[in-house]
């Protein structure tokens, strides 16, 4: 990699650092590199199912983990307009 990127360059390999493939890392407006090139050791651990330490999926390992987390809550008035005369504003 650093002979190539030394010819691109038109400097000497040794110039390039320890890492030469950063050279080609592009930061994003939030000053993130996305790097060029990756390897199997960029690759993050897939994260454990549900039901398991740490429990960041949920506690029951029955649940679909495809479907994501349901939120829902009951309100007792039937229609829109009773329901706004008991909200307070």
């Amino acid at each position: 990699m650093a002979e190539v990127l030394a010819k691109s360059t038109r400097r000497p390999a040794d110039e390039l650092g320890a890492e030469p493939e950063r050279l080609l890392d592009t930061p994003t407006y939030e000053g993130f590199a996305i790097r060029a090139l990756y390897t199997a050791l960029d690759a993050l651990p897939e994260r454990p199912l549900p039901g398991e330490f740490p429990y960041v999926r949920g506690a029951d390992a029955h649940r679909d983990v495809n479907v994501g987390w349901k939120v829902a809550e009951a309100f007792p008035a039937m229609a829109p307009t009773t329901m706004r005369r008991c909200w307070p504003r």
